[in-house]
């Protein structure tokens, strides 16, 4: 009696802590969250001066929704150098993005995406408001999806001497997650681009960025 009481309770310990699990499956709400690495590279060009930097950055992203609202943080940190020649850079970004999703396919994100570039001879910070717009689709297969996502400045604050211009940028990549599993894999390239002083600055961020993760909910 004692043993099969010991089994009842042990049952109904393991259902009360799978509740909330189960409550969030079947609610409106859903939870992502993911871990990332991404080899980047920076081009500057000053008139006919070029300096280019390689290197590693990574961290972490996650996701809030709720019915057709979310909420998307990034957060990456690394340093570039230029092979060696001693004038690398640190590199912070971070971004949270507000979206709504007016189809199923489509999500329309608000928010800033703040940049440090750090060096010996001091600290750049781009601060822009950025607009995007996120589609995806199916590829063939239920657990692969593909994605495209564009964004365009519309505000911005910079410590830097050239005027601000315009900047844009694009990321797409495919999105690896089995029906009813919640690990998933991710694998992007990501650009953006900023142009100084009518022209006579320009800089370029690319990344190839590989994430894996795991979803709860929706």
């Amino acid at each position: 009696m004692r043993l099969k009481s010991t089994r009842s309770s042990l049952a109904l310990a393991v259902s009360l802590a799978a509740l909330p699990a189960v409550a969030l499956a079947q609610s409106p709400v859903g939870i992502t969250v993911g871990a990332a690495v991404a080899a980047v590279r920076v081009n500057s060009q000053t008139g006919v001066l070029v300096s280019q930097l390689s290197g590693v950055i990574a961290g972490g992203e996650g996701r809030l929704s709720l019915w057709k609202a979310s909420l998307d943080l990034r957060y990456f940190e690394g340093s570039a150098d230029s092979s060696g020649e001693g004038d690398g850079k640190d590199i912070v970004e971070g971004e949270a993005m507000l979206g709504f999703r007016p189809l199923s396919w489509l999500t329309v994100k608000l928010g800033p995406h703040i940049r440090s570039m750090i060096s010996d001879v001091g600290t750049q910070r781009w601060f822009f408001w950025e607009v995007r717009l996120r589609g995806e689709a199916t590829l063939g297969i239920p657990v692969l999806k593909g994605y495209l996502e564009g964004w365009n400045v519309i505000s911005n604050n910079l410590d830097v001497p050239e005027p601000w211009d315009r900047g844009q940028g694009i990321e797409g990549g495919l999105r690896l997650q089995s029906a009813g599993r919640p690990l998933w894999a991710r694998l992007g390239y990501r650009m953006d681009h900023s142009r100084l002083g009518s022209g006579a600055r320009t800089e370029t961020m690319e990344q190839l960025v590989a994430t894996v993760g795991f979803s709860l909910g929706r």
